[in-house]
């Protein structure tokens, strides 16, 4: 990591009439760039980084008395622009285009003109710690503003981000492929389409589907999400430094459920920091699903590890822009807990993420890989339980062409595939396809052909907590509690089920293909 240049700039003093004391005052100017944004009324975010300057004072210095000119305006003391450290003995002002702050949208600086007032005397100097400052002026009333806000440029278009916390920044919901719906349903994920304008990076990730899970983790029979889902989460210090670590966080939850939204990375990436980045992924079904109609000779697409190749592909993207978020892609550590740290090792051993990342950190990883033939079998367990929902029989589907049978899969809601596996959903372990995944995690690894980087295994302490409601049916967790007596325990899939009819059908899925 380049080491910081602080360059120190002696400043010739001047002397002012203090008004109304008579005293000559001499002062402290600290000035760097925080590269904040301000949040004003009615949720509007200004695309600008105000400045923070420290004024030092000395022991003689009445912090009560200090006052503050900005280009002309006085700026009053208030919580957001004012604040004293007696600890330190400085004056914090947080400037901004609302106390006079001149900024040019485009342009690389904008002059600005400082006085300050206070009663008795302070010593004066000036030091800059803004790494994009190339020069400065020895008179101590002007100074510098970059004129850049939280927008960062991606190889796919420009994304403004915001505020989210008073340490750090986050831009929300950044595609990394394109929406893997209709045709793309069940291939490999491919890169997202250039945008024009800016993409305001501020609401949170739609989740991918998946059934809807309960604080306590139990699964209701209704799903929620959209196969449009393939977005990322990126946080960092609020600062102007580059080349920070990069911490990507893969979320658990069997490879059935899950989203970005449940993990905020902003306060890891303050106290830590490092530039987080939180990944979403399709799920279940749709993620890890393996069946001969839908082969067609591409390795990727062929392989059913979907989920998988949304990972790497979320690693590629931040290897090609994560720099411009103020990341080190030469620095990437992928971590993940539950099923998020299943992939991360499958990660470890897939030659497609080779030179994507640099550690790996797996917390509880306790699932497995499997063949192919018993994820195919899988496949065919929820395609009859689709079949019967919508009053469609297995041996109608034994008789229908392959094209026939892409077709209808192809056609069928994406939520129906999820809902009708209600009661009965397990975790989706990824398939040893010989190509995304050559084979079990401990064979590959013992082979020495995986990607050899610094690794991390453990188990989290409280890792089976949640599941106490799943397993145990306690009163004071289960479905009982919950429920209110309306539910049975089914033992046999260790699920708390509702006694209560499932959600209607969607449009029936079709078996039209281009050759009919």
């Amino acid at each position: 990591m380049a080491k910081k240049r602080i360059i120190l700039f002696p400043v010739v003093a001047f002397v002012l009439a203090v008004p109304g004391t008579g005293q000559a005052w001499w002062d402290w100017h600290w000035a760097w760039d925080f590269s904040a944004i301000e949040s004003p009324d009615c949720g509007e975010r200004l695309d600008f980084e105000p400045v923070r300057v420290v004024v030092q004072l000395t022991d003689a210095a009445k912090p009560s008395t200090f006052k503050a000119w900005l280009n002309g305006k006085r700026i009053p003391k208030t919580e957001d622009n004012y604040t004293y450290d007696p600890t330190n003995r400085r004056v914090i002002l947080t400037l901004g285009p609302e106390d006079g702050l001149r900024v040019k949208e485009d342009g690389p600086w904008g002059w600005n003109f400082l006085r300050t007032e206070v009663k008795g005397k302070t010593w004066n100097w000036r030091w800059w710690r803004h790494r994009r400052a190339t020069k400065t002026d020895v008179d101590n009333s002007w100074f510098f503003v970059k004129a850049r806000g939280l927008t960062r440029d991606t190889i796919y278009g420009r994304v403004r981000g915001f505020e989210v916390t008073d340490d750090a920044w986050a831009w929300k919901s950044l595609p990394f492929a394109k929406p893997p719906v209709g045709e793309l349903r069940w291939r490999a994920p491919q890169d997202p389409k250039p945008w024009k304008g800016v993409y305001e990076a501020t609401e949170e990730c739609t989740p991918c589907t998946q059934l809807i899970t309960s604080s306590d983790w139990i699964r209701q029979e209704t799903a929620e999400g959209s196969e449009d889902c393939l977005y990322l989460n990126v946080f960092r210090p609020r600062s102007a430094e580059k080349e920070l670590p990069v911490y990507v966080y893969i979320h658990g939850g069997s490879n059935n459920f899950g989203k970005a939204a449940h993990y905020d990375g902003s306060i890891l990436a303050a106290r830590s920091n490092l530039v987080v980045v939180v990944v979403q992924y399709r799920l279940g079904p749709l993620g890890w699903f393996t069946h001969p109609a839908l082969r067609h000779g591409d390795a990727l697409d062929d392989s059913g590890n979907f989920g998988t190749l949304d990972n790497i592909k979320a690693l590629e993207w931040i290897r090609d822009n994560i720099k411009a978020f103020g990341g080190n892609p030469d620095n990437v550590t992928i971590t993940g807990e539950s099923a998020g740290a299943h992939n991360v090792m499958n990660v470890v051993i897939s030659p497609l993420a080779a030179g994507l990342f640099h550690r790996a950190m797996s917390e509880s990883g306790g699932m497995v890989t499997i063949p192919v033939e018993e994820g195919e079998a899988l496949a065919n367990s929820n395609i009859q339980l689709l079949l019967a929902r919508y009053g469609d029989t297995w041996e109608e589907w034994e008789t229908w062409s392959l094209d026939e049978q892409e077709a209808y899969l192809r056609s069928a809601d994406a939520k129906d595939l999820y809902e009708v596996l209600y009661g009965s959903i397990g975790v989706y372990d990824a398939y040893r396809d010989g190509v995304v995944i050559p084979g079990s995690v401990v064979s590959t690894i013992r082979s020495g052909d995986y990607n050899k980087v610094p690794i991390i295994l453990g188990a989290n302490e409280q890792e089976t907590k949640a599941f106490l409601p799943v397993f145990t049916g306690a009163p004071q967790f289960g479905c009982k509690f919950i429920f209110e007596n309306q539910c049975v325990e089914d033992r046999e899939v260790h699920l708390c089920t509702r006694r209560r009819p499932a959600p209607l059908p969607r449009e029936r899925p079709h078996r039209r293909t281009d050759k009919q």
